[in-house]
């Protein structure tokens, strides 16, 4: 037989090989067979030698079975070793990490090669004997790699949105039993790894394929969009407001899909722009503001209510009644809050004139018209409103006989169109009317300026005066027309109806004697009678009504008469005494003689 270690013939049953020394059998049994064969040969042939030839004797060497002892401890030795001895493997080696995307957008994978370490160890590595134990019913479905497998893994502190230059930090995550489970030791080590690789991100606008469209009446009106671009759908935008618009709102238009990695990933782009504002312009609008009225339009609105008041002055006062010229004094617009207002809008022209009678039947007094236009709408850069154009308000300028469209304070007309209609509108005033919002009442003469008072009795002069020369005849003689004094007439309790909070009176007097003596000669006093009177923040006073002269008197034996007073006490009596229950009171010096 050929040792298979060196290849030298060898006598058939021989145990080593007479060259090498090596065994010349495969297993530990075969060798201690060949042994035990080998010796029992020897002694067989030992004795037959023995027999044949006068019983010689042939023994193996000491030295041989001591070697052949020794090797077989040594080979059952290194096979315990071999069989015990745990195969290591290094995870590191078999990680790997792979980053794709776009610079910013990118994102980050790690790789276990486990096929190749199942190639490596799959024939050195078991499972346990407490693995047996614990999972008897594993091992007809995996074997000790997929184990392995099943328990590592590895964390990334970031994986996407990276960046071309980061540096990503990871961390083995194992299950630290799990070398109780199978024959092998595992080795790892954390890191970081640096990222590279990634294309460069462009950007485009995703906007430029959008188009938004307002329709409708402001404030109600509404918005539409449309696509016509490629890189995107019609679905992938959001309007944040498309309904109950006015011209001048914004609304905002968002892409959905806010996330960048997301183009970056599908188109290899991003937007430049998440998002972007319109401004909602070209709605047929009822008009809201004063600034949402075409200038133009504005001034043929007030041409309008100049001819609705002159209309109606020329159609309704009598032959007597005039007015002047008009004044334009501002505009207020209540726009509609809330449900139950009468007009979605309602803009008031407030215009101003003095009324006049050739009579006398009352002074001059200045009136406020407000010309009311109801929904009014700029439409197409034109204007439409409601055919209804009116005057409101109504007041008397002499009482019961004559009376008027309008106010003749226009604190009253302020209160009657902006406060009483507050909860149904919000309201704009402007061009000077917006300063009746505010004024200071009057309590005492003092609180009247000088200044003030010249102008009022000024004006009591001038009527006293007119009166004279058109209803005294020639045979009246007055001389001396001096003012007397004031009177300040307070109402006890202060209301919105400025007429009724106070009266003034400016009394004038004057001898009155007859040529033919007609009537005895005598003092007359004419008390001219102002109502209302109130300081406006400017510093400018304004009055709500001016009654003329008071009272009627009878000249001493005739059938003459003349307005106003020969009675002194009488007069004090009729404006002061007959009102003590509703006002309080104030005597200037030169009329505390009549009483006080």
């Amino acid at each position: 037989m050929f040792c298979k270690h060196c290849g030298s013939k060898n006598v058939d049953g021989a145990v080593f090989c007479k060259k090498c020394g090596k065994p010349l059998s495969d297993t530990r049994e075969q060798v201690i067979e060949g042994l035990a064969n080998d010796s029992e040969t020897k002694d067989t042939e030992s004795i037959a030698y023995e027999g044949t030839c006068a019983k010689k004797s042939r023994k193996l060497p000491v030295w041989l079975l001591l070697v052949t002892a020794v090797v077989v401890v040594l080979i059952l030795i290194i096979t315990l070793m071999l069989k015990n001895i745990k195969p290591t493997i290094n995870l590191d080696d078999y990680l790997s990490f792979e980053a794709e995307g776009y610079d910013g957008y990118g994102k980050v994978g790690y790789n276990i090669d486990w096929d190749s370490i199942e190639d490596q160890y799959e024939d050195k590595v078991s499972f346990t004997k407490l693995a047996r134990e614990d999972f008897d019913e594993l091992f007809e479905s995996t074997t000790p790699i997929d184990f392995l497998k099943a328990n590592v893994s590895v964390d990334l502190d970031c994986t996407t949105n990276v960046s071309n230059g980061d540096e990503i930090a990871y961390s083995w995550d194992i299950d630290e039993d799990i070398t109780e489970y199978i024959k092998c030791n595992v080795k790892f080590n954390d890191g970081s790894y640096s990222v590279s690789g990634l294309k460069d991100v462009g950007s485009f606008d995703a906007f430029s394929g959008l188009a938004v469209f307002f329709s409708g009446v402001a404030p109600n009106g509404i918005a539409e969009i449309q696509y016509s671009g490629s890189d995107l759908y019609y679905g992938d935008f959001s309007i944040d407001r498309n309904e109950g618009l006015k011209n001048g709102d914004t609304i905002k238009v968002d892409i959905t899909n806010q996330d960048p990695a997301y183009y970056a990933e599908k188109l290899g782009k991003i937007p430049e722009s998440f998002e972007k504002e319109y401004k909602v312009e070209g709605l047929d609008e009822y008009v809201s503001t004063i600034t949402g009225l075409n200038p133009q339009y504005f001034e043929i609105i007030k041409k309008e209510a100049e001819d609705v008041v002159s209309a109606y002055a020329a159609s309704s006062y009598n032959q007597e009644s005039s007015l002047g010229s008009l004044d334009y004094e501002g505009y207020v617009l209540n726009s509609k809050k809330k449900e139950g207002a009468n007009s979605i809008n309602e803009l008031y022209i407030i215009l101003s004139g003095d009324v006049s009678n050739s009579k006398g039947d009352f002074s001059t007094i200045r009136v406020y018209y407000p010309v009311r236009f109801k929904n009014v709408l700029s439409q197409g850069g034109n204007t439409t409103y409601d055919e209804n154009v009116e005057i409101i308000g109504r007041s008397d300028l002499a009482v019961g006989l004559f009376g008027t469209k309008g106010y003749l304070n226009p604190l009253s007309c302020y209160m009657e169109i902006v406060d009483s209609n507050r909860d149904s509108y919000d309201t704009e005033c402007g061009d000077g009317f917006e300063k009746y919002a505010e004024h200071d009442d009057i309590m005492k003469l003092n609180d009247i300026d000088e200044s003030y008072k010249e102008e009022l009795r000024s004006d009591a002069k001038d009527t006293v005066e007119s009166y004279i020369a058109k209803n005294y005849t020639d045979e009246a003689i007055t001389t001396d027309l001096e003012l007397k004094g004031e009177y300040l007439l307070t109402a006890k309790d202060q209301g919105t109806d400025y007429e009724k909070n106070n009266i003034y009176v400016v009394v004038y007097e004057t001898h009155l004697s007859s040529k033919g003596r007609k009537y005895e000669d005598t003092n007359v006093y004419f008390p001219v009678e102002y109502k209302g009177i109130v300081k406006l923040p400017d510093d400018k006073y304004m009055l709500t009504n001016s009654l003329g002269i008071q009272g009627k008197s009878s000249l001493s034996n005739s059938w003459y008469y003349t307005k106003g007073f020969i009675d002194g006490e009488e007069m004090y009596s009729k404006i002061v005494t007959a009102n003590r229950d509703n006002y309080t009171y104030e005597v200037s010096d030169g009329l505390k003689e009549f009483g006080d």
